[in-house]
């Protein structure tokens, strides 16, 4: 793909990743150097261990979390940002804009594909941001 941007630079990078994510992938045969079920297995159980296990917390810190995300929802349960809701607004953007300070341009989201609208309202993000008014 980076020889056929090279060669024609009317390619456009985003709808030749849009090509490549509509067609069938391919799965690994070797994660980190492991190329059994058994070792790919054993290793991405380590992994997720590790990383669940990689914030300490105080057992009463984690208590006044959940009962502040509690009532905050009790109080804000009309709100709640589907994925449909994302796929709709990002149909909305135009092509070739972008924020200017971070290097985020809507081509990223038009070309993402519906992945990312799932993931984005599954992680509960734009609900949190309409639940709480503000973004850190």
């Amino acid at each position: 793909m980076a020889d056929a941007l090279i060669r024609d630079s009317n390619r456009d990078f985003w709808a030749e990743v849009k090509m490549i994510r509509c067609s069938k992938a391919g799965s690994s045969v070797i994660v980190d150097g492991c190329c059994d079920e058994s070792s790919i297995s054993q290793l991405s159980a380590r992994k997720y261990r590790d990383l669940f296990t990689s914030v300490p917390y105080q057992q009463l810190d984690l208590q006044d979390v959940v009962a502040d995300v509690d009532a905050q929802l009790l109080f804000d349960s009309h709100c709640f940002v589907a994925s449909s809701d994302v796929l709709r607004a990002i149909s909305k953007l135009k092509l070739h804009k972008d924020d200017g300070d971070l290097g985020l341009a809507s081509d990223y989201f038009v070309y993402s594909g519906p992945d990312l609208s799932t993931h984005v309202a599954l992680l509960g993000l734009f609900t949190g941001i309409v639940i709480h008014g503000y973004v850190l």
